[in-house]
């Protein structure tokens, strides 16, 4: 998504502000959009979607 450099800086600017305690960083993986149970149709530019 973004440059590394971004997300370098944005968890020092939050560790510089945080006096103590414990920073949870949570994410979700990556999920092919035409995987027969997703849950999020195909979106597409015009393009017809496969089936």
């Amino acid at each position: 998504m973004f440059d590394i450099t971004i997300y370098k800086n944005r968890r020092s600017a939050l560790r510089r502000k945080m006096e103590s305690g414990i920073i949870l960083l949570l994410g979700n993986n990556e999920a092919p959009a035409n995987y027969p149970d997703n849950t999020y149709h195909c979106i597409s530019s015009g393009i017809p979607c496969p089936d």
